[in-house]
């Protein structure tokens, strides 16, 4: 099991704790499904959950030169009144490794691939700590740093890594690190720094600018911390590893670094260190970050390392779905070497269709060599032509070979096929447990698209429109958040949404759930249920007579299996009971008879639903495609797949009902033209105007503002030249 499974699987419920990994995974959510302007609304630190109410652009890196800037509202910690001008930031990975540990020699050159592909917009130091083996030549070199930085961030085994000095864990997983450098990577800072260098002889000198974009005089235990570094150490070890790599050398002036006062001016340090001996001078370079005692947060680091940088100009996205032919990716390629160099590009396909690319006009067949000027940006056009098949991804890559090391800068790319008509929707972001239904997929040979939510609402994926056919999977976990308003959207566009988790329910209207994440009214509302306990067993299901979907299990029991990564080894994620509700019908029964249900069906106009309340994950191969294949014959015979448009002007409901400081409302347009949607009070004066603008006919979403709203009875007015509706929604206190 990876460490990321391990993180997750500790507590089973949504009430109970998860550590730092988890809390960065939500956070990051949070942040790409409310990317507009950047206004943050305050949060927390590294050890607790990150609440952010923010709308964000999408953070493009437009240039890192030599100059590397990092993002004081990190994933640890958010300063409310910081609303001005911020810059990206490159992250600063810690770890604390040793020549003898042999886990260390396990995870570290995954770690080394993660960091290569993402040169350029990560910083990666490591400390040799005294155990388990004293002896370690790195750590001998520098006894009191390498113990001291470790010992501040409460390392007490190795491998371990922080990110911006946040909560530390193995690097044992992938997944994770991706997840938590995205995380860090997205948020802004209002603080860059510039490090340079001479050597003279033996002695280097490093210069370290601070550049603030905005006021830090609020900082008290703000400390600059200078690090020499060795790009690698020859091995091997006691365990084996044939280098080692971004070794720290010598802090400067010390482990403590320097105490900083910082408002708006600019400022600079200046610090020395000897070569010693030991160094291989031409592998020396130097890592400076600005790190808050107060939190060990880091508000931002930068290296006089070169490097190569490659980013999506403003129109490029991380997917795309083209109504075109063709796919056009642009990017800029930069590079801070001073003089130029040969780079090559390579595209790593992660899906099983991969489909003709171009880099600047040229076809990628395998490699394609380019060159780059010293310290220059350039473009890099990427034009995909789409073929058979849903979607192709992939990791495209330029690397470089320089002074023995590879230098890569990468970039994940999906493109979608407008012919894509079924979307696979993980809201969980829990592959292992996703990977059992996305077989099952493969197995009936259904062209889907996989997508995060976020991934699915950048392409505007919640609409029937786009994806007349989705399949959502919660597995262990529950539906939370901006998932709710879009699964809403989503079925009264017309869609055909196939929803399968066993704590679901659980998450939405046990007591015992977290309080935030409790929603009886999207549970009866939209998933057409109510809960009526967790752990329902006997832990067999079988279907109903004569039912579409699950006629041909009625005298058959299904087994739900336990996997031994939903909880303690062998511990069974637990169903949840349910029941139908406003109008849905049940189509699984757990045990014999019919007094547990398992399992619902709802069908209105073109819309249609089948959610169970058990993991698909946790059934035999077999009955996991028998049961979808029946529920995609169900969609399917209701031929209404890809008629969603709407025959009349509606109001749906609004979610959550009551509300606080917003709520989201959903509605449908018969026809093109101007739309007004504002508020009025009990007494029918107008209070708020939500929108006011020319919209095209189809399914929409609307967030309305209600912080400056007193607590009341309000009604939302939908006003189009076709006609009117009003919607009362109660606002509590």
């Amino acid at each position: 099991m990876s460490a990321l499974e391990r993180v997750k699987s500790w507590p089973r419920k949504p009430s109970e704790p998860r550590n730092h990994a988890c809390n960065i995974l939500q956070s990051y959510e949070i942040w790409r499904a409310h990317r507009g302007k950047l206004v943050f609304g305050g949060g927390n630190r590294c050890d607790e959950r990150i609440v952010i109410q923010a709308t964000i652009n999408r953070c493009e890196i437009i240039m890192k030169t030599r100059t590397a800037f990092f993002l004081l509202l990190s994933a640890c910690f958010f300063v409310p009144s910081l609303r001005a001008q911020l810059v990206p930031r490159t992250v600063l990975v810690e770890e604390g490794t040793n020549w003898a540990c042999p886990p260390c020699a396990m995870y570290n050159p995954g770690l080394e691939t993660f960091l290569n592909q993402h040169e350029g917009s990560v910083i990666h130091l490591a400390y040799h700590p005294y155990w388990p083996d004293y002896n370690d030549p790195m750590h001998l070199n520098d006894l009191t740093d390498n113990d001291s930085r470790v010992a501040y961030y409460g390392i007490s085994g190795v491998p371990a890594v922080t990110f911006n000095g946040c909560n530390y864990f193995e690097p044992a997983s992938i997944p994770q690190l991706e997840a938590t450098f995205d995380s860090c990577e997205s948020i802004m800072s209002p603080v860059a720094l510039t490090v340079s260098r001479i050597v003279n002889g033996s002695t280097v000198s490093v210069h370290v600018a601070i550049h603030p974009v905005a006021d830090l005089s609020s900082y008290t235990t703000l400390h600059l911390r200078v690090a020499a570094a060795e790009s690698f150490v020859p091995g091997p070890g006691p365990n084996k590893e044939a280098r080692y790599i971004h070794v720290m050398r010598q802090m400067m002036p010390n482990d403590n670094g320097t105490l900083v006062r910082l408002g708006t001016g600019d400022t600079s340090f200046d610090f020395t260190y000897p070569l010693k001996a030991a160094y291989n001078a031409a592998d020396m370079y130097e890592v400076a970050f600005l790190q808050n005692d107060a939190d060990h947060n880091v508000l931002q680091a930068g290296t006089d390392q070169p490097e190569i940088i490659l980013t999506p100009q403003s129109n490029a996205e991380l997917v795309q779905r083209t109504s075109n032919s063709t796919a056009d990716l642009p990017f800029t390629l930069s590079s801070t070497f001073a003089n130029a160099i040969s780079a090559t590009v390579t595209f790593y396909p992660t899906s099983s269709t991969v489909w003709p690319m171009a880099v600047n006009g040229t076809a990628l067949s395998g490699t394609q060599s380019i060159s780059l000027s010293g310290n220059q940006a350039q473009p890099l056009d990427v034009t995909v032509t789409i073929g058979s098949g849903a979607y192709m991804s992939g990791i495209l890559a330029v690397s470089t070979v320089q002074n023995g090391d590879t230098v890569v800068a990468s970039y994940p790319i999906k493109v979608i096929s407008p012919a894509a008509k079924v979307a696979f929707v993980d809201v969980s972001q829990d592959s292992f447990r996703t990977s059992y239904t996305q077989a099952t997929l493969d197995q009936l040979n259904l062209p889907y698209v996989p997508l995060t939510s976020n991934e699915a609402e950048s392409i505007d994926g919640w609409s029937a429109t786009t994806f007349p056919e989705m399949v959502i999977v919660a597995n262990k976990w529950i539906i939370t958040g901006n998932d709710k308003p879009r699964v809403t959207q989503y079925l009264q566009s017309g869609g055909h949404l196939f929803v399968t988790g066993g704590e679901i329910g659980f998450g939405l209207a046990d007591p015992n759930s977290t309080p935030t994440d409790r929603d009886e009214n999207f549970l009866e509302n939209t998933l057409h249920a109510t809960y009526v306990r967790d752990s329902a067993g006997p832990q067999t299901v079988h279907g109903v007579t004569n039912d579409p979907i699950t006629g041909t299990f009625a005298n058959t029991d299904i087994n739900i299996y336990a996997l031994n990564v939903d909880a303690s080894a062998g511990s069974l994620n637990q169903p949840d009971e349910i029941k139908p509700a406003n109008g849905s019908i049940p189509i699984f029964y757990y045990g014999s008879g019919t007094a547990q249900c398992g399992g619902i069906r709802w069908k209105s106009a073109g819309s249609m639903l089948a959610y169970l309340s058990f993991g698909l994950q946790n059934l035999a191969a077999a009955d996991r495609a028998s049961i979808t294949t029946d529920i995609f014959k169900w969609f399917e015979s209701a031929s209404a797949v890809g008629s969603s448009a709407p025959n009349a002007l509606s109001i749906g409901t609004n979610y959550p009902n009551p509300f606080t400081n917003s709520t989201w409302l959903t509605y449908d347009l018969a026809q093109d033209g101007p739309v007004r949607i504002s508020i009025v009070d009990a007494r029918g004066a107008e209070v708020a105007v939500a929108l006011d603008q020319f919209q095209n006919a189809g399914p929409h979403i609307v967030s309305l503002d209600t912080k400056a709203l007193a607590p009341g009875v309000y009604f939302a007015i939908l006003r189009t030249p076709e006609g009117s509706r009003i919607l009362p929604m109660t606002k509590e206190k």
